[in-house]
């Protein structure tokens, strides 16, 4: 079995590895066989401010699907690159919805916040804003109206405020 090589191997490599690419790499891995142990080797380096690890940090904290991680996505998301902006959002919205209702409701208010920001970068607004939509939706599924309405407004809140003109064409598409 290849998994009773490589997991040992992972484990090896997230001792010790000084490169952040190959450790980077080896957390995520790990994460997928042994999601505690990754967690375990993760959590030493997220207080970390290098943007090299960020998108492996975020994979491995959102395969954990634990809420105590939530506050890390959002002080990240605050110092992600634009490069880095599309799997931090598809790892956010993967581990937001596998979390409780509270979370997203907390995840909410803080999108809500960045995607009113004058000052934010508009990527990220836009990315806050689809993240807005799509836990509207997971609330529609789930009968949360209020949760729902709440959002609803928020989003024409975000809309009526936008100033910059990209943003104003994009938006104008959400209904």
């Amino acid at each position: 079995n290849g998994e009773e090589e490589l997991v040992p191997l992972l484990k090896r490599i997230a001792e010790s590895e000084q490169s952040y690419n190959v450790l980077g790499l080896a957390l995520e891995g790990l994460s997928f066989y042994d999601v505690e142990a990754a967690e375990k080797y993760a959590e030493s380096y997220k207080n970390d401010e290098s943007s090299y690890l960020v998108n492996s940090l975020v994979t491995v904290f959102a395969n954990t699907k634990k809420e105590k991680h939530l506050d890390f996505f959002h002080n990240r998301l605050q110092k992600v690159s634009m490069y880095q902006l599309f799997d931090f959002f598809e790892n956010y919205q993967n581990f937001l919805k596998e979390l409780p209702v509270t979370a997203w409701e907390k995840g909410t208010e803080f999108l809500k916040v960045m995607a009113k920001d004058p000052d934010e970068d508009v990527y990220k607004k836009y990315f806050c804003m689809n993240t807005l939509i799509k836990i509207k939706e997971w609330a529609k599924e789930k009968s949360l109206m209020k949760l729902y309405d709440d959002i609803s407004r928020s989003i024409n809140e975000i809309k009526m405020e936008e100033k910059d003109p990209l943003l104003q064409i994009r938006y104008s598409e959400i209904e």
